[in-house]
């Protein structure tokens, strides 16, 4: 049976019959904290950059990009977690959190260091990876403000320049028919928080 559900008088959630549903009533506040919707994406393919560790030159992670869409001044909680490797021993690959509006203008400025020397790049993380068969988890979990509207939050990389330095997502460096290589996951989540 559909019916509306009230509490002093004020609508607070309905219930449609046909869907069997309840939604609640756009003038619905919860109080600061709350979860208001959860998103994730999930990367299992093998992507690769190739080393350049001029500063700021990042690229997209293939892949590691979500859309969501905030209210109000909420905030988001994104989180990414990078299985990241390297073609060379000792190689290191770096990372950062990027966001792109409606606009299309990107910002990912946020969440990284702030006191680079001259030809360094600020950062949200850097994984130096021991060795061309390993692999190693690289994760940050920021809260941001975007504003209202629908945002795409992304990851951006580089890696090391010289040798034969590339960096790769969800693979080691040397990868080969062996059973101590794997092929892996990388997510990247976000969630809209209300304040």
């Amino acid at each position: 049976m559909s019916g509306i559900v009230q509490i002093g008088g004020v609508a607070l959630a309905s219930h449609n019959e046909g869907t069997d549903k309840v939604s609640l009533d756009s003038g619905t506040v919860f109080p600061a904290g709350h979860v208001l919707q959860v998103l994730q994406t999930i990367n299992t393919e093998l992507e690769e950059v190739t080393g350049n560790a001029t500063a700021n030159t990042y690229a997209d992670i293939p892949g590691m990009a979500i859309t969501i869409v905030t209210t109000g001044s909420n905030k988001v909680l994104v989180t990414a977690n990078l299985h990241l490797g390297n073609a060379d021993a000792g190689g290191a690959v770096w990372w950062r959190f990027g966001r792109e509006t409606d606009s299309g203008s990107v910002n990912d400025a946020f969440c990284i260091g702030t006191e680079p020397l001259t030809s360094q790049s600020s950062a949200t993380a850097r994984e130096n990876i021991r060795a061309t068969n390993a692999t190693q988890m690289s994760s940050m979990t920021f809260l941001d403000s975007p504003g209202a509207g629908s945002h795409v939050y992304k990851t951006r990389w580089q890696a090391e320049s010289g040798g034969s330095s590339t960096g790769y997502l969800n693979r080691a460096g040397g990868v080969s028919e062996q059973p101590y290589f794997s092929s892996l996951v990388s997510t990247i989540t976000v969630m809209e928080i209300s304040v």
